[in-house]
Formats: C-alpha cells, structure tokens, sequence
C-alpha cells in the first residue's frame, strides 16, 4: 500500500468517528442562547472556525493528509506537508518525519535522511580491512561505517595484512619481511655468516654473507685458517706435521698431541736421564729417545756397557757385580742344591764371587739327589748313578733269538728286533730298567708251558707245563692208571686248579690277578665197560687274588686230569702260569708281543677217556714309562683248560677249567694303543 493511500483511510476513519458522535437531535441551527456562532456545528464557533460553514473544518481535528482541505485549520500544516519539514509529499520519503526530507542533512542512524535512495552515505568513516587481526589496516580494502565492524579497523597503514608480525613500528626480526612497514627488510637484524668449505664448524673470515640463517655450507664461526682442511680449526688439536692445527697462529708447539718424549743425554753416552724429560715435536740438541741411563754424569755407565766386577751397576740393570748375570770378567758357577759337589749344568750364574750352594763344576746329572754325580758308583736302580749315561749293563740288543736269566739288569737301551724271540727263563719275578728308550720289535715272553697231552695207558703220568720265566708256577701232571698216580694240582703262590685224581675228572685251572680259576669239569661214565654209572668231580678252580694295589705276582699253574677207569688212558697235565715282570723305561714301544700267558691244559688226542688238565693263570706285566705306543700286543691272559674227545661211543673225560687272567699294571704318561692289550691295563693309584 503506497503512502498517500494510507493517509486517505486515515482520513475516511477520522470523519466516521466524528459523524457519529454528532447528536442527532442537533439541526445544525445555532440555538438563541448558544453563545458565539457555530454554523457548521462542529463544536468550534465561528470566531474560531477557519470555515464554519463546513463541519469537517475545526482547529479540534486532525489535519487529514491530501484531501485539499485545512482540516486543523493550522495553515502550519499543509494538507501535502504532514510534517511541516517544507518538503511536499511528492519530494518527501517520509511525509510523517520532519527530520527526513531532501534537504535533511545525512546522518549516521541507518535511515535515508536525504532522500536519496542510499542510507548514511556520506554520513559515516571509512574503515579497513584488518585479516590477520594486528590492529592495522590494509589501505587496498576500504569501506564506509558508521561504525566499524569486526574484522574493521580505522588504522590503513598496514603494509601486509596477511601477516600479523607486520604493521607500523612492529619490533623488526629476521624473517625476511618489512615487520615495521618503513620500506626496509631486516634493517638492523641480519647475522653475519662465514663459508665453510671444509665442513668443520668453522668459516672464512674472507667470504662472509647476511642473512638472517646461516644458509647451507655457512657458519657463524670465522676462526678457521685453512677453509679447504677440515682436520685445521681453532678446535683441532696441534700435531707435529709442520702444520698449524689449531689456528693459534704457530706450528708443532710442544704441547701437540703427538709430541715425542726426549731425555737430556748430558754424557754423550746415548741413553738419557729419565728424570730429565724434554717434550718437543723434534729432538733437541743433546737429547735423545732412550731414558735408559742410570748415571747421565758417566758415558761407561748406561744399559749397553758390560758389567765388570767394580761394586757398581755398570749396565744400569739394577744388579751389581755377582749378582748381575751380564758380568764380562766374571766366573760361571754353577746351583749345587743337593750339596754333593757337582753343580746343575742348567743352573749358571756370572759371579764375581760365588755364593753359597754355588760351585764351579757342572757336570751332575741330577741336582736333587746326592747319591747321583760322576763320583757315585753305578748301582742296578734305573738311575744313572755315576752321570756316564749309561746303564749297568751297557745296550741290550737282541738281533737274534736268545734267553734273558735272572736280574735285576740295568740297560742303556734296549731293542728286540722283529723276528726275534727273548725268552725269559728267571727262577723269579724280573726287574729291567732301561735308563733310554725300549723298543720291543719280535717277542719277549714270560707265558707258561702247556701241559702235555693225555693218551692211552702210560707208564707214566703226563706232565703239567713249566711256569713261565720269571716266577710262573708249573701245572700239576696227570693221573696214570698204569703207576697208580693221582693227579696233582697246579704249584704257585696263589693256590693252584685242583686236580681230579681219578674217574675221568678234568682238572681245575690256576688262579690269578683277574679273578678265580675255573673248575675242571665232572667226568662220567656210563658204558658196561666202566662197571657200573658213575661220575666224579673236576678239580677245583685256583683262588681269586684280584687287588687294586701293583704287586708282581707270577701266575698258578693248573691242576692235571683225572685217569679213565674204562680205558685206562691217563690225564692230561696241568699248564703253566705266566712270569711276573717290572719294565721301567724313558720310553717303550710295543709293535710285537710282549706275553705273560699262563699254559693251555693237556687235552686228549687218543679217544680215550681221561680227563684234561687246567689252564695256568696269567702273570704280571708292570710298566713305567713317560711314553708308551702299543701296535702290537701286551699279554697276560688265563691258558685255557684242556679239552676231551669221545672215546668210542661210552667214555667221557671231563673237560680242564681256564686259567684266571693276569693283570697289566701302567705307570705312563702318554699312551697310545692301536693294537690289543689283554687282560685290559689298569693303572697304578
């Protein structure tokens, strides 16, 4: 709805409201006693009334806008200038504000006072852009306020409004902007940096370059001296190279990392005072490396000169005259510990004067005992008593096969070729001692005989092996029907196999080291030819004489057999227990035999039905040697017992038993066996 509009409703509304108010019994004729004259009626009289001919004309109504008519009778308010600013309703935007028309000044109040379509132009300030909230604005972005809105600042002296470091008088830093907006970037920020060429922390004072970071390749520092070394810096550390290191302006002063150590040589001699220290690069006059010299005031005293018996320390090592093993007049003495006269040729000392237990003679061949010097007579012990070198005996070398009787022999060496058999015949256990080496190539053997085989009807009985040479026993011989002999038991020191004195009985075998003998087995008959059913026992086994303690013990023999009732045949004889032997050598060798059997049982060849002998026990073997290789063979085993055939189709003879094993003692330092040893060694405790 336009303006004028609404003011002709207002106008329609005013002038219902009034003509029903009008009483209706008023004519509108001015009564006689009315007062002043109101010909209209409207209340107001004539005198009052700008036109009382018209009741819709009163000073008592509201001027009704654009109706052509002074309603208010108010020439003050003209029907088209409602709010009397002197601008008519054709030019006025606002009829009913005298503040508002087209002579109206603009004010800042968000209304068009002038008229002019536009609302407070002219009337505000202007404002400026303020992005990045420093309290300055940017000069480019203007708008006009009556105030000024967020993000608006009235300041337009800002020279970058995107960063807030930057705006008039700001504190200037090193970013490579103007923070303080005079024109200039980084006045009075900027470092100063040097080119480090060599990377080593420090720059050249010649190539220096502003910025506010060091760029790459530059550093704060300009102490470097050469730019292009990187081992050359004030932080670097002096060397002896004739270079200056350190920057420090010198070069190879004495205090380089690497300086060598000099000594005041003031007698020429060479060596130098130890408590004379010189550091430098390079060698002072009279100075040398060695800080030998036990006295700088004499050049025939220092570590290179020989030590003369003077009661000085000539060869500055700290000894002086005898006790100084360096002496070149002296005498040579030798350790006399065991106080026989003969001094320790291992033992020397330079001496000007000898000390006690110290002799000028060097030839004993044991200093820790008294009883052996080249004044000692020789004796049969292993030792070489008189320091000759050789034993009691001389060399043994048996080339050919040959017997070795009683002892005990003393040898220097000795050595059985291969091929060769040394039979040892002693009566008792044998000692050798060998003060070399022993090498045993063929056979040396202490192993008891077999007993002899038993046959038909004898005149005499069968006989038991002979014990083996040194101290085996023999086996005991056969019974024999024909001379009424019982059979006999083996003989030894332990006690022998019993034997089956009659009835085809087999005879016991010899006891030992390792264990019992066995017992011969029971004979038997059964045959009409013996007479009747019989059996009789074997003899009985030789006795158990193990021990953990070394002993040279020889071996038992065995028990002979028993005769046969039915055929009469005899008894086999009993074997013969191995020798006992002690071998004491430097070294021993063994690729042939080296044996302490004991003797197999007599067996029956015949068919005939007497019993068979025991086997004898084996013997002793005691060796004592830092070394021992074996190839060959170290033997001391049981002989086995004899054995019986069947005579016919009735008679039996019982079977001999075996002889107990021997022992093998070991007393050695190394050792090494590739071939066999039996019984296995057991070493002494």
């Amino acid at each position: 709805m336009t303006r004028a509009a609404s003011l002709l409703s207002l106008l329609l509304l005013l002038a219902a409201c009034r003509s029903e108010d009008k009483d209706p019994t008023d004519t509108g004729i001015p009564s006689v006693d009315s007062g002043d004259i109101d010909a209209d009626g409207d209340g107001s009289p004539a005198s009052e009334d700008c036109d009382d001919n018209n009741n819709t004309v009163s000073p008592d109504l509201t001027e009704i806008p654009y109706n052509q008519s002074d309603d208010d009778c108010d020439p003050a308010t003209p029907d088209d200038d409602l709010d009397a600013d002197g601008a008519p309703l054709a030019e006025d935007c606002d009829d009913q504000d005298p503040t508002r028309s087209p002579e109206a000044a603009e004010v800042c109040d968000g209304v068009d006072q002038d008229c002019d379509g536009e609302i407070d132009e002219g009337g505000g300030s202007l404002f400026y852009a303020d992005d990045d909230g420093d309290g300055f604005g940017d000069p480019a972005q203007a708008a006009e306020s009556c105030e000024g809105a967020e993000g608006w600042v009235a300041d337009n002296t800002d020279c970058d409004d995107n960063e807030e470091t930057v705006y008039p008088d700001a504190p200037e830093v090193c970013d490579e902007l103007d923070n303080n907006c005079d024109g200039v970037v980084d006045e009075g920020v900027l470092s100063t940096f040097y080119r480090d060429a060599d990377r080593d922390g420090q720059g050249d004072l010649d190539f220096p370059i502003e910025s506010c970071a060091a760029p790459s390749g530059y550093v704060e520092s300009d102490e470097d001296c050469d730019d292009t070394n990187a081992k050359i810096s004030t932080n670097a550390t002096e060397l002896c190279d004739e270079v200056d290191n350190d920057c420090d302006g010198a070069i190879d002063e004495d205090d380089a990392a690497n300086v060598s150590s000099f000594y005041s040589d003031t007698d020429g001699d060479g060596y130098g005072d130890p408590s004379a220290l010189i550091q430098a690069c390079e060698a002072p006059s009279g100075a040398v490396t060695d800080a030998r010299d036990c006295d700088d005031k004499d050049a025939a005293v220092n570590p290179g000169a020989s030590e003369v018996c003077d009661g000085a320390d000539n060869d500055c090592d700290t000894l002086i005259d005898d006790a100084d093993p360096g002496l070149s007049d002296a005498a040579t003495y030798f350790e006399d510990n065991d106080g026989d006269g003969y001094g320790d040729p291992d033992a020397s000392i330079e001496a000007c004067v000898p000390s006690a237990g110290e002799v000028l003679d060097s030839s004993d061949c044991d200093d820790a005992d008294a009883n052996v010097n080249p004044g000692a007579a020789e004796a049969i012990n292993g030792v070489d008593d008189d320091c000759d070198g050789e034993g009691f005996h001389g060399a043994f070398a048996a080339t050919a096969s040959q017997s070795l009787g009683d002892g005990p022999w003393e040898y220097t060496s000795f050595a059985v070729s291969s091929g060769v058999t040394v039979t040892v015949n002693a009566s008792a256990p044998l000692e050798i001692w060998v003060l070399g080496a022993a090498t045993i190539n063929g056979t040396v053997t202490l192993a008891g005989a077999d007993g002899v085989d038993h046959g038909g009807y004898k005149s005499s009985p069968s006989a038991g092996g002979a014990g083996g040479g040194g101290g085996g026993d023999a086996g005991g011989a056969g019974a024999c029907y024909n001379t009424s002999a019982a059979g006999q038991g083996g003989l030894g020191d332990a006690p022998g196999g019993g034997a089956s004195s009659s009835g085809v009985g087999g005879g016991g075998g010899g006891g030992g080291h390792d264990g019992p003998g066995a017992a011969g087995q029971v004979g038997s008959c059964t045959s009409a030819r013996c007479g009747s059913t019989y059996t009789v026992a074997g003899g009985s086994a030789g006795a158990d004489l193990s021990s953990s303690s070394p002993a040279l013990q020889p071996g038992s023999g065995g028990g002979g057999g028993g005769w046969g009732v039915a055929d009469n045949g005899d008894g086999g004889g009993g074997g013969g227990g191995g020798g006992a032997l002690y071998l004491q050598a430097a070294s021993l060798t063994v690729t042939g035999l080296l044996d302490c059997s004991g003797g197999g049982g007599g067996g029956d060849t015949s068919g005939l039905d007497g019993g068979a002998g025991g086997g004898g026990s084996g013997g002793t073997l005691w060796l004592v040697t830092s070394s021992l290789s074996v190839s060959g063979a170290l033997r001391c085993d049981g002989g086995l017992g004899g054995q019986t055939v069947v005579g016919g189709t009735s008679a039996q003879g019982g079977y001999g038993g075996d002889g107990a094993d021997g022992v093998i003692w070991l007393d050695a330092g190394a050792v090494s066996v590739t071939g066999t040893v039996s019984p296995a060694y057991q070493l002494v405790p």
